[in-house]
C-alpha cells in the first residue's frame, strides 16, 4: 500500500476497515444519542436535559437500568413474588 504524499489520513485502515473522519465521529455519535433519547422518551422520559458532561455510555446505561427495572416489576406483578 502506497502512503500518500502529504501524509494524510488514509480511508482505509490496514485491517481493511474504514476509518470515521472527526465529522464523521460526531455524527455517529449524534445519531446513536438521538436513538437513546428516543429509547428513553419511549420508556415515558421525555425531560432529560443534555449538556457537555453528558455521553452516549451514560445514556445507553441509563435506557438499561429502567428497562431491566421495567422488566423485574413485569416479572414481580406476573409471578406474584419478589425478583
Amino acid at each position: 500500500m502506497k502512503l500518500p504524499e502529504d501524509n494524510t489520513r488514509l480511508p482505509i485502515s490496514l485491517h481493511g476497515h474504514r476509518k470515521f473522519t472527526a465529522k464523521e465521529q460526531l455524527q455517529t455519535e449524534s445519531h446513536e444519542q438521538s436513538y437513546l433519547m428516543g429509547e428513553l422518551e419511549s420508556l415515558g422520559l421525555t425531560s432529560i436535559r443534555l449538556n457537555e458532561f453528558n455521553n452516549n455510555a451514560e445514556l445507553k446505561t441509563l435506557v438499561i437500568a429502567i428497562k431491566e427495572d421495567f422488566i423485574a416489576e413485569y416479572r414481580k406483578s406476573m409471578t406474584g413474588t419478589v425478583a
